[in-house]
């Protein structure tokens, strides 16, 4: 799944819940980016 304006990651983790086995982010500004990459870390443990 791309997700184009991923922002925090919100719909990246929601496709993760539903099974989703590749999930794909793009977001151009970095400080969401970053944020998205800890909560989805966060979310995996």
């Amino acid at each position: 799944m791309r997700v184009p304006f991923s922002g925090v990651g919100s719909e990246m983790i929601g496709a993760l819940q539903a099974g989703w086995d590749d999930v794909t982010g793009i977001e151009q500004g970095a400080e969401y980016a970053e944020i998205a990459e800890k909560r989805i870390a966060a979310w995996i443990k």
